[in-house]
């Protein structure tokens, strides 16, 4: 887990099933949780208008939209929704946890969970420069993201 000043907290040894995806598939591959490993990065999700200049969260919290540059985006992926930017530190520890995954344990690709459970996950938000992570764990050559 990536909390929002960049700090990482292992929630789970890489030898155990964590159930971090639910019912997913990769690359016709069912069963996610017992071959992948799982990035939480800590945000409200996927938020809704609330009160004039405020977003809220799926768990009732009101975030003030200017204050946290939140912004309406839909996608296929995501839908439509109210979505509060990764900060620089999450971001860059993301990136950096990513590069040291694949090093590690050879890994070919980097997925989304919305990617691997599409309809049921939403995560990263639509705002994580992905590709960019993508490329710079995977290198230049990293190919088309393994979708469900």
């Amino acid at each position: 887990m990536v909390d929002r000043e960049g700090k990482v907290t292992q929630l789970a040894p890489f030898n155990l099933i964590a159930w971090h995806a639910g019912q997913s598939s990769y690359k016709g591959r069912r069963g996610v949780n017992g071959f992948g490993i799982g990035i939480e990065m800590v945000g409200p999700g996927q938020m809704t208008s609330s009160k004039p200049g405020f977003a809220r969260a799926w768990f009732g919290e009101d975030f003030p939209i200017d204050k946290y540059d939140i912004r309406r985006m839909r996608t296929p992926a995501h839908g439509d929704g109210w979505w509060m930017p990764f900060t620089e530190p999450q971001v860059r520890m993301t990136i950096a946890l990513c590069k040291a995954l694949v090093a590690a344990y050879h890994l070919k690709d980097i997925t989304t969970h919305w990617a691997i459970s599409p309809k049921r996950k939403v995560d990263p938000n639509p705002l994580f420069p992905l590709e960019l992570c993508r490329e710079l764990a995977l290198g230049k050559a990293a190919g088309p993201m393994g979708l469900a």
